[in-house]
């Protein structure tokens, strides 16, 4: 089980090996909370993400 919590307007990102695989983690997250309108969860290659 895994458990998260950010405040409204942080950026909150989900990074993998796999680009594909962390915006496929990303629509869960969506899916769970019933909100498709949240522009600050995104999901990017673990490289991408070190380089924010």
């Amino acid at each position: 089980m895994l458990s998260v919590s950010f405040k409204p307007g942080e950026n909150f990102i989900i990074d993998s090996r796999k680009a594909e695989k962390a915006e496929s983690a990303v629509k869960k997250v969506k899916e769970i909370l019933e909100k498709e309108d949240i522009p600050n969860i995104r999901g990017m290659s673990n490289e991408d993400a070190a380089n924010i």
